[in-house]
C-alpha cells in the first residue's frame, strides 16, 4: 500500500467514525445535523497540496 492510498484510508476511517458519533448525538431537530462528517475532509482540502495526492 502506498503513503497516499494510506492517507486515503486514514480520511475515510476519520471520516467514517464522525459519522457514527455524529449519529449517537442526539439532534435537536428531525432536520439539523452538525456536520462532523465533514471535518476531516476540510481538514485535508486544508492541509495537504493537491501535488501531494
Amino acid at each position: 500500500m502506498s503513503r497516499t492510498e494510506r492517507k486515503i484510508a486514514f480520511v475515510a476511517a476519520a471520516t467514517l467514525l464522525c459519522s457514527m458519533l455524529e449519529y449517537l448525538i442526539p439532534k435537536p431537530l428531525p432536520f439539523l445535523k452538525l456536520g462532523l462528517a465533514n471535518l476531516p475532509i476540510l481538514l485535508v482540502l486544508d492541509i495537504f497540496t493537491f501535488k501531494s495526492f
